[in-house]
């Protein structure tokens, strides 16, 4: 019998268990080979360290005002005007120069900074009031909660309420001036929330107004008298004048 062949045989099923063992040791493991799992990036803050705390500060110190489409506001303040402080043509009044206080009330839409409305204006002054219908567009800046601005506008200016003083004593009620104003605000809004805010504004305004004749009272026996016979009752008359003012208001915003 010969013994060669089962030692052959022997030695070659330990060489191949060997080969084996070592593939087996050379494979990499299952899950290096598979991506990882999650959201790739810097791990979460713990609750109560300090990340978390800074991330909440700066949510909490945002504005939170976000997109605005409508506003509308309101205003109170006070106001000078003088009728023909630069220029005045055959105007014939008297006591053209007075102060008091103002109101408005204005509403419009927003696209991002640029704003456009419309504004209703009185200036109640102590011998006339000032009345402004008017237009206007607005460049915005906001910073914050903080939003200063510049605003354009203007529109349709009339007089009401004059008082006898400013024809020398004479009864006004035939005394119509009618014309235009041009103006620029500069303000700032502070937004409480994303709803109102409050603000202050400084304002001036270049006023034009044109004077018809004024009618003679029927009770007067000689026209040709003074102060009868001057104007402002012989012709019509212009103005051009100015007129600032300063305002605070309060504003709903959506």
């Amino acid at each position: 019998m010969n013994l060669r062949m089962p030692s052959a045989l022997i030695v070659s099923a330990l060489i191949a268990t060997s080969d084996l063992a070592l593939a087996q040791d050379l494979r990499l493991p299952i899950p290096l080979l598979q991506p990882p799992s999650g959201p790739i990036g810097p791990p979460a803050a713990a609750p109560g360290s300090r990340m978390a705390q800074q991330l909440s500060e700066s949510e909490r110190d945002d504005s939170g005002i976000g997109l605005e489409w409508a506003w509308a506001n309101a205003q109170f303040g006070y106001s000078t005007v003088n009728l023909g402080l630069l220029n005045s043509s055959s105007l014939g009044l008297q006591n053209t120069s007075a102060g008091g206080p103002m109101w408005s009330v204005g509403a419009g839409a927003r696209l991002l900074f640029l704003t456009v409305g419309a504004r209703l204006r009185n200036q109640v002054l102590s011998t006339f009031n000032v009345w402004q219908i008017d237009a206007e567009a607005g460049f915005h800046l906001r910073y914050w909660r903080l939003d200063p601005y510049v605003t354009l506008r203007g529109g349709y200016a009339f007089l009401t309420h004059m008082t006898s003083s400013m024809l020398g004593g004479q009864d006004p009620s035939s005394l119509s001036m009618r014309g235009f104003n041009i103006g620029t605000a500069i303000g700032v809004d502070y937004y409480l929330n994303r709803l109102f805010s409050v603000g202050f504004e400084v304002a001036a305004d270049l006023l034009y107004f044109r004077r018809a004749r004024v009618d003679i009272p029927a009770s007067v026996q000689d026209p040709s008298v003074p102060p009868y016979n001057g104007s402002p009752y012989t012709g019509s008359g212009s103005s051009l004048g100015m007129g600032v003012s300063t305002g605070i208001h309060a504003g709903l915003h959506f």
